[in-house]
């Protein structure tokens, strides 16, 4: 007879396996291809280096690292009309500045925070895509496709996106279960983490209006209206409560006013990046007529394209506050330039949950898999050797 522990270890054993396995084989690829890079290629001294004589985690600390490791190291500084570390947001750098004050030197400590932070994003990714396709194999499919997409080293690098990723997929496992104190949370620390966070607030106010009966499709039906007056009257703190999911934002302007006499520093410093508005047709025309089979330029026009096509997979799956945040997410930087589009998408979750869904246990779901390890390999080994890839 089968025990009660030998039951419950099987069951946890059922809900990591997949989540594990994508986990410890794509950043055993990663750390592979980066490692072998940087100790075979001829990195210029012009460029910096945080562990010239550990190439095993060298490559992990490029680029944007350097904004990150200057806010754990001195703090935020603010140069009005030129790059400044003020455009990126607080909660990352904070964690890792905590870890460096207990003795933990801030490389090794990020990639602590973000490798387990990677891991727990992928078993509540595994959990989210069984409660919505109830299909194992399309719930592997998204595990292994977000694991093995060709940006996905930078889940291993100096950088926020393991972090930011676990807040959101955080939020919409407990908008699922209806824990709105819990969404609230990890959205407010999500909108200080990235400015995408922010767009976490529309998808848990859709999400809660739909559990009262009204969705933007029922805007013209008396009766909808009539259900929400109803359901307000009886839920109105929780509205209230939901209101709080940007106040890490706004708790980050309020200490950019303090300190810089301006709310709205990480704005404006962004700005200085280079990335004029032209709308989304504009750039995407631009990519296809500019060096489209470029590795770089391909995936950057293919995330931004694909991604907006699974957005109405997104929305018949998963619903309209789920597709807002995917839409957002992609046109907002899609309008500006294709420049890291394809490392954007690493954190918009239902993009890879219904792709998963689509794939099913289709036949090319393997050569797809090994076609994006491929590219992952020399993705990770180009920016292992500071060419910027995403």
């Amino acid at each position: 007879m089968q025990s009660i522990g030998d039951a419950n270890y099987k069951s946890i054993w059922k809900l990591i396996k997949v989540p594990l396995l994508a986990f410890l084989i794509s950043r055993a690829i990663c750390f592979m291809a980066g490692s072998l890079f940087v100790a075979h290629a001829s990195i210029e001294h012009l460029f910096w280096r945080m562990a010239p004589q550990q190439p095993w985690i060298d490559w992990t600390a490029r680029f944007d690292t350097g904004w990150y490791h200057g806010i754990v190291m001195n703090g935020y500084s603010y140069a009005p009309g030129v790059q400044s570390n003020v455009a990126f947001f607080p909660v990352f750098p904070s964690i890792i500045a905590i870890l460096s004050r207990c003795g933990i030197p801030p490389l090794y400590g990020a990639l602590i925070i973000n490798h387990l932070a990677f891991f727990g994003a992928l078993i509540i990714l595994h959990m989210i895509a069984l409660k919505h396709t109830s299909n194992p194999a399309c719930a592997d499919n998204a595990c292994w496709m977000l694991a093995l997409f060709p940006t996905s080293f930078f889940f291993s690098c100096y950088y926020t996106e393991s972090l930011f990723l676990i807040l959101i997929l955080g939020c919409f496992y407990s908008i699922d279960n209806k824990r709105w104190g819990w969404a609230v949370l990890l959205a407010a620390l999500a909108s200080a983490t990235r400015i995408p966070g922010a767009f976490l607030y529309p998808v848990i106010l859709l999400e809660w209006l739909r559990v009262g009966g009204w969705t933007l499709f029922s805007i013209g039906r008396r009766t909808a209206w009539i259900n929400l007056i109803g359901y307000v009257r009886t839920n109105w703190k929780t509205l209230l409560l939901i209101q709080l999911s940007l106040s890490g934002l706004a708790a980050f302007m309020v200490f950019l006013t303090i300190r810089f006499g301006d709310p709205l520093a990480f704005y404006k410093s962004q700005q200085t990046w280079g990335r004029p508005w032209q709308g989304v047709l504009r750039v995407t025309w631009d990519g296809v007529c500019h060096s489209p089979f470029k590795p770089v330029q391909f995936m950057n026009l293919t995330s931004l394209l694909v991604g907006l096509a699974l957005t109405f997979v997104v929305y018949r799956r998963m619903g309209e506050g789920y597709a807002l945040f995917c839409l957002i997410g992609l046109l907002l930087p899609g309008s500006t330039s294709l420049l890291s589009m394809s490392r954007f998408v690493l954190v918009m979750p239902p993009l890879f949950l219904c792709a998963g869904a689509l794939m099913g246990t289709s036949v090319w779901r393997f050569p797809l898999l090994m076609a994006m390890t491929g590219l992952l390999v020399w993705f990770t080994g180009r920016h292992a050797v500071w060419s910027f890839v995403a």
